[in-house]
């Protein structure tokens, strides 16, 4: 996917800062109980998670893409909301009756 040029580019930047949100997902606690309240924050390491796929999507979009990429994600990303528009309507379907 990656040519000598694109792979140099790509990785140049963007590997740091993913690998430093990561490493901070990994480091941060999963439960935090504030005194004075009755209810603990939780997941918060869990959450995290969103910003290394963020980053992750950043580092992959710099890439340099080949034509075929580009259909196959146009096809995925067709599927997908093809899928998502037949699960929606049967929903409604049930919803209405």
């Amino acid at each position: 996917m990656l040519g000598d040029s694109g792979a140099r580019n790509v990785l140049s930047g963007s590997v740091p800062d993913c690998h430093s949100q990561r490493g901070g997902s990994l480091h941060r606690p999963t439960r935090l109980q504030i005194p004075g309240y009755n209810h603990a924050l939780v997941f918060i390491a869990e959450r995290m998670s969103l910003a290394v796929g963020v980053c992750l999507c950043a580092l992959l979009a710099a890439a340099p893409m080949r034509a075929y990429h580009r259909y196959a994600m146009a096809l995925v990303a067709l599927l997908f909301f093809g899928f998502l528009y037949r699960d929606e309507r049967a929903l409604n379907a049930f919803e209405t009756a």
